[in-house]
């Protein structure tokens, strides 16, 4: 690490306090960042040199890093201490456990993680139809037949997500990431949808800074569904990704990415022909830490896309904003999180639908809303609820569209 980026880490670790710095260094092992996390958590143990629960904090964090030695030094000083809570001391016992089986600096490898989760879901609009009362047809205005009406419906989705990777060295890794994603509804049957996406990849870390970390990542996505006809969807790509400690309460990130898109449909649905062309991604985000319980968020997404479909071709804009609160309600130790969110996209189309108008191009906004909670039930196990509201505006009728949303479900994450 540079001489300056050690005195700014020293800063933020000296400017927090350990209430903070402890929240902050949880986001950062939330988000996969182990390094970052040990910055700060060792910064806080040189201003409180006799808090039991940072030394744990440190010693659960080398041990997942396969530094045992250190691993063992910091769990067995927070159990010397005896300030430790009952359920801290089983923890520290479940960590000294674990590790007993293990070769010092030993680390496997491979590791692999995922996600089951199914929802009960309600919308006002759920086949996707317009709310205005006339709709254009080559140019000519027409009232909206029954079909391309909004209609109400409940459906029942599963998603299952895993994600493999394999080390190769300390800065090269295999990523592997798929999914499968099911949804029946219960009337409108022509919007039943299933996919299965598999995206293999690898990372290559440039930056491993503890402030600091960049990776890039190509990879390919191949895709197989079905709704309304079956489709194959192959993707390549490359992606740049970065993450930044500011100070004691500001995390940034941003990222670049580029894809080929190839997609075959097997359909007579309009808007499933064969597809093939690029996108160009761009994002930013930044992530503020007002207290130990509330944090904010803004993002930005641009969307640059271009192919063999004129119609289809448009810039895009992503705006969102969202709070997040964790209070102490839940039936485990964790917190449950309670979240706000709204965002503004603003899509500005490149070519004509002719089917639609040969005069007009056509331009979106669209507002979206959305109140979620989600609450641990039990070890790895939660329950979600969320409620949203999303309102299209656009200069040709066929597009304004109106929805409000509920659902409940539990994820499963292992």
């Amino acid at each position: 690490m540079s001489e300056e980026a050690t005195v700014q880490l020293d800063k933020t670790i000296k400017s927090a306090s350990v209430d903070d710095g402890l929240s902050l260094a949880e986001l950062a092992i939330d988000e996969g960042r182990y390094e970052q996390a040990v910055g700060i958590l060792s910064g806080l143990l040189l201003r409180a040199p006799d808090n039991a629960t940072l030394k744990l904090l440190l010693g659960d964090l080398y041990s997942r890093m396969g530094s045992f030695p250190q691993a063992r030094l910091y769990v067995e000083d927070a159990l010397a201490s005896g300030k430790l809570t009952p359920e801290q001391v089983q923890d520290a016992n479940i960590i000294l456990a674990l590790m007993a089986g293990g070769k010092p600096e030993a680390k496997d490898p491979f590791s692999m993680s995922g996600s089951l989760s199914s929802a009960l879901r309600f919308r006002t609009n759920a086949t996707g139809g317009t709310n205005s009362d006339i709709v254009l047809i080559n140019d000519q205005a027409v009232a909206v037949q029954a079909n391309a009406q909004e209609e109400s419906d409940w459906d029942w989705s599963t998603t299952l997500s895993l994600r493999a990777g394999y080390e190769i060295t300390s800065d090269i890794a295999m990523d592997t990431r798929g999914f499968l994603f099911v949804r029946k509804q219960r009337q409108e049957t022509t919007n039943n949808l299933s996919v299965v996406q598999v995206t293999p990849g690898i990372r290559f870390d440039l930056v491993k800074e503890k402030e600091l970390q960049v990776r890039v990542r190509p990879y390919v996505i191949g895709s197989a569904g079905e709704l309304g006809g079956r489709a194959a969807l192959m993707i390549g790509g490359a992606g740049v990704e970065a993450q930044q400690l500011v100070d004691r309460r500001w995390i940034f990130s941003q990222s670049a990415e580029y894809r080929y898109v190839d997609y075959r449909a097997t359909t007579d649905r309009p808007g499933l022909e064969n597809l093939d062309g690029d996108e160009k991604r761009l994002s930013a985000g930044a992530t503020y830490l007002f207290t130990e319980t509330l944090s904010g968020r803004l993002d930005y997404r641009g969307n640059w896309r271009d192919t063999n479909r004129e119609s289809d071709d448009r810039i895009q804009h992503r705006y969102r904003g969202s709070v997040t609160y964790r209070y102490p309600f839940s039936f485990t130790e964790d917190k449950s999180r309670l979240r706000f969110a709204a965002a503004y996209t603003e899509s500005d189309f490149e070519g004509l639908d002719r089917s639609i108008s040969v005069n007009t191009v056509r331009e979106d906004e669209q507002w979206e809303f959305d109140l979620s909670n989600t609450t641990p039930i039990a070890e790895d196990l939660t329950l979600d609820l969320s409620a949203s509201y999303s309102t299209r505006d656009s200069n040709l009728p066929n597009f304004v569209t109106e929805d409000t949303t509920v659902s409940a479900g539990v994820t499963w994450r292992f």
